[in-house]
This record gives C-alpha cells, sequence and structure tokens, in this order.
C-alpha cells in the first residue's frame, strides 16, 4: 500500500532555505507502526540543484533522510531511505537546498510505502561491483584552533629623529655688575737729561747705602678694561600679573606626555602636560589668545577665543585631540 502526497501547484523554484512537506498539512498521519520505504518525486532540466536534501521526520524526531541530483533522473519515482514511523505521528517530509543556493529545488510528490514481511528468499548471486559514487561536497569548515604561543618579541626599533626645538623661553634678570678690573700699569719715566763726557773709568768703589725712597711719580694713564665678571644667581622673580589657563589632554594619548606642548599663539607662553594629560599656563597677560596643542613638535588641535582675566584660571576643561600618532 502506497500513500502519496505533494504541494499542489509548486513546480521547480530557487530556494536559499527549506521547502517542507508537512503530511499534518495533508492529512498524511501515520496509521500503523511500521517501516516505510520512502520515495521522492520530480520533473526537473540542468539548472535544479545536483544535491537536493531531504529529511524525514516521525513526527518531530528525526528519522532518516537523503540527497538526490535533481538534474538528472525527472519524471521518475527515486528511492530516499527506509524508516520507521509511530502510529498516531505526523509524518514529515523536509526538502532544502544547503549545498547549492541560488540553484532550482523542486518539490513535486513523495511516496511512502509500508513494508510487509513475507517469507525470506533464497539467497541470490553476489553482484558485480557497481562503480564508485562521486565525491560528495566538501564538510564544512572546523573550529578555528587555539591561539598558539606568542612568538619572541621583535628587534628593538632605529630610534625616531630628533622632534622641533621647543620656543625660546623668558629672558630672565639681568645679573649683578661684576667686580671692578685691576689697576693699570705706572705711566713711563720722565725723559732723560743729556749725558755727559764719559770719564775714565776708575777703580769701583764700594757698594754705598740704599738711598731714601723717591717721590711718586704722577699716577699713569687708566689701563685696559678688564673681563667681564661671572653672571651671578638669578634673584627671585618680581610679582607678576595677568590670569592662568588650564586644562586637561583626553583622547587615546601618547605614552610620553613630554612629546606635548600647549602654547599661546604668538606668545612665550607655554606649558608641558603631566601623566594624566593636566596642563597650565600662569602668568598671561589679560586678554584672549589660540591655543595651540603640538605633538612632536607638529601642531595637531587649534583652540581659539580664550579669554584670559587677570587674577582669574579660565579652566578648558577636557580638551580632546586626535589620536597618538607615534
Amino acid at each position: 500500500m502506497a500513500t502519496i502526497f505533494g504541494i499542489p501547484n509548486v513546480q521547480e523554484r530557487a530556494l536559499d532555505h527549506e521547502a517542507t512537506f508537512d503530511s499534518s498539512t495533508y492529512g498524511i498521519t501515520v496509521a500503523t507502526t511500521a517501516s516505510y520505504s520512502v520515495y521522492v518525486y520530480w520533473v526537473g532540466g540542468s539548472s535544479s540543484a545536483t544535491s537536493s536534501h531531504y529529511r524525514i521526520f516521525d513526527g518531530t524526531t528525526a528519522a532518516g533522510e537523503c540527497r538526490v541530483n535533481q538534474s538528472i533522473r525527472t519524471g521518475e519515482w527515486i528511492y530516499c531511505d527506509t524508516v520507521t514511523l509511530t502510529a498516531g505521528n505526523d509524518a514529515v517530509v523536509k526538502i532544502g537546498d544547503d549545498c547549492e543556493k541560488g540553484k532550482n529545488v523542486i518539490a513535486d510528490a513523495v511516496r511512502f510505502v509500508k513494508l510487509t514481511m513475507g517469507p525470506q528468499g533464497p539467497k541470490g548471486d553476489k553482484g558485480e561491483k557497481g562503480d564508485t559514487g562521486a565525491a560528495g561536497p566538501q564538510g564544512a569548515k572546523g573550529d578555528t584552533g587555539s591561539q598558539g604561543l606568542q612568538g619572541p618579541q621583535g628587534a628593538k626599533g632605529n630610534t625616531g629623529a630628533t622632534g622641533l626645538q621647543g620656543p625660546q623661553g623668558m629672558k630672565g634678570d639681568t645679573g649683578s655688575t661684576g667686580l671692578q678690573g685691576p689697576q693699570g700699569a705706572q705711566g713711563p719715566q720722565g725723559a732723560k737729561g743729556d749725558t755727559g763726557a764719559t770719564g775714565l773709568q776708575g777703580p769701583q768703589g764700594m757698594k754705598g747705602d740704599t738711598g731714601s725712597t723717591g717721590l711718586q711719580g704722577p699716577q699713569g694713564p687708566q689701563g685696559a678694561k678688564g673681563d667681564t665678571g661671572a653672571t651671578g644667581p638669578q634673584g627671585l622673580p618680581g610679582s607678576l600679573s595677568g590670569g592662568s589657563i588650564s586644562g586637561t589632554l583626553s583622547g587615546n594619548l601618547c605614552t610620553d606626555k613630554n612629546i606635548y606642548l600647549i602654547s599661546i599663539s604668538g606668545h612665550s607662553f607655554s606649558s608641558i602636560p603631566d601623566t594624566n594629560g593636566q596642563f597650565a599656563i600662569s602668568y598671561v597677560p589679560a586678554g584672549r589668545y589660540t591655543l595651540v596643542i603640538l605633538q612632536g613638535g607638529v601642531a595637531v588641535y587649534t583652540l581659539g577665543n580664550v579669554d584670559v582675566f587677570d587674577g582669574n584660571t579660565t579652566n578648558l576643561g577636557s580638551v580632546p585631540i586626535p589620536d597618538c600618532d607615534s
């Protein structure tokens, strides 16, 4: 006895999901628990799927499956699988093209044939070995293996080029006056009188007593200017007026914060941030300024219209800058 059901008015269609034959929809309920051979039928062509996947269910439990090439053997009943079905359950067959997306999958008809056990016939002769079937589709990609051990640390890279020189600092206080240079040398002796005629040389007399010191001659001209003395220590800073500017750099900052310089455009006021990106510029005269942030000597951010007032601190809060480029 054979039970046949199908999907009315459905021929071939391209699928990327499963089509379902459901016996509860078509009134097929298993009457007797037994083994059933399942056959499938289609009318296809060269554009049909070559690996259509049929799955057979006893109610909701998977009972069997097969794959068929719908581009050949069109218009005939093709054996799929033999399964055991339970009385009272729905017989369900699902067909899906889960190997060749975009090919035509055809759902025409399915036949269930209940098997009855007759006496076993004599064993037939062994048939010839059939041809080897075509290779099946490639299996799904396996899971990614565990991560390998970390490789050794690479060689140290070359030292980067020296950054640009920062702006010139403020002029220091004038040092104290150096010590007075030494007194100049004594002036030249006055002109010598005419020499008298030379008398005969007498015998050398005994050495006389040292005469008294003569009067001091006139002061000679002033000597050359002595070398400038060493610069004295810098004095304490005087009382400075003005206000200050503070803020905190934010974003993906470079690890070395010394690479940043916050300066006031056109002026010598500047600051280097601390390890948290905080900075402060003090003793700035009252006025409106443009703040420039440099990374490695290159301007990466400009903030205009920063107002400073005497005796006050202008807190800019969080100052976002581009990510570290090092």
